[in-house]
């Protein structure tokens, strides 16, 4: 909306975020990206900064907006970590490459950390909350617990899962009896 003023960065992130998931208005990529260049060009926080940079890294990293490119997510990733040292970015980046490295353990001490972190961008929280049910549901990590699976995966439709048709199919996977990987 033209008429709306930004004060600070939590805001312009709030709206990058509520128009790239469709929260109170029309899903519009065009609109997020244009608030969330807002949220990191704004000096008064390094965490919203840093959740800014977070987003477009995850942009990036599934071609949302942008063409895919794990170089320049890689490089989000990075600036997100610069804006905040010691984050809750910081520890969703590690999680994602312990992940990536198939060092689960590790991984999941990091992913429970960020999932229970009541102040973390709502999309990058789903991101986690999948990959902590995969991890239980195929045992990557710790030992084989579907219900535990499914208690992650639930949590994502509670929270109003983001509308990508991989996280859909996801779902219905981790949510079918007897699924082989």
């Amino acid at each position: 909306n033209e008429n709306f003023v930004v004060i600070n960065a939590h805001e312009s992130y709030a709206l990058a975020e509520a128009y790239l998931i469709g929260i109170g208005c029309e899903k519009d990529v065009d609109e997020a990206l244009k608030w969330l260049r807002i949220s990191i060009s704004n000096d008064r926080s390094n965490t919203d900064k840093s959740y800014g940079y977070g987003l477009m890294a995850y942009m990036y990293q599934k071609g949302i907006g942008f063409e895919q490119n794990e170089e320049k997510s890689l490089e989000m990733m990075q600036n997100a970590i610069n804006a905040e040292q010691s984050g809750k970015m910081l520890v969703y980046q590690w999680g994602m490459a312990y992940y990536q490295s198939k060092m689960y353990d590790k991984a999941l001490e990091c992913f429970e950390n960020f999932a229970r972190n009541d102040f973390v961008p709502e999309v990058l929280r789903q991101e986690v909350l999948k990959k902590l049910s995969t991890m239980y549901y195929f045992g990557r990590g710790v030992k084989e617990d579907r219900g535990k699976a499914k208690e992650y995966a639930e949590n994502i439709i509670r929270f109003g899962a983001f509308a990508d048709e991989s996280l859909a199919e996801w779902q219905e996977m981790i949510l079918s009896p007897d699924v082989e990987e």
